[in-house]
């Protein structure tokens, strides 16, 4: 499909003849790395899909790749308020990498960072099992599915790890 993706979701919301979707991922930036306004703000095409009922009410998540120098609070927040009316869940974000890319002369290099670069994966949940939530019980939620997915696709990297770094609650 090639369309707006806010206003594609929109009219999803209002002609939605069968299930409601389970996930809705967004990963779009401006030149200037910025998400579209319509895919976060509350006025927005995104937002007004989601109070519409484009996601399941229970365990449906908007998933969002944001840069860093995204405030992704603000982002969050609107998903949030925009599902209140259908039980807005637990809202957080991790780290997609805790490496960055680096040009050092004519070549590049991988560096260890500790914080503060890379993007984010900023998940805003629905429905009222995942607003009870705790930290601690989603990092040991995300650390099995990190395990499981991890061994179902034979994955090389330590999928357990990689599902909680930087994990943080909003």
């Amino acid at each position: 499909i090639v369309d707006d993706g806010a206003e594609f979701a929109r009219r999803s919301a209002q002609g939605l003849e069968s299930e409601p979707y389970d996930a809705v991922l967004i990963d779009a930036f401006d030149a200037a790395g910025n998400t579209p306004a319509p895919l976060w703000m509350n006025d927005g095409g995104m937002c007004a899909a989601l109070a519409g009922g484009l996601l399941r009410e229970e365990g449906g998540i908007v998933v969002v790749n944001f840069l860093e120098s995204v405030d992704v609070s603000t982002k969050l927040a609107a998903y949030r308020s925009a599902l209140a009316v259908r039980q807005a869940g637990i809202s957080f974000s991790v780290r997609t990498s805790d490496t960055e890319f680096r040009q050092v002369g004519d070549d590049y290099e991988f560096f260890k960072v500790e914080g503060g670069t890379g993007n984010y994966i900023a998940v805003q949940t629905c429905g009222k099992l995942s607003s009870r939530l705790t930290l601690e019980e989603l990092r040991l939620r995300l650390t099995e599915g990190g395990r499981k997915w991890e061994e179902a696709i034979s994955c090389s990297f330590d999928m357990a790890a990689l599902s909680v770094l930087g994990l943080r609650t909003w």
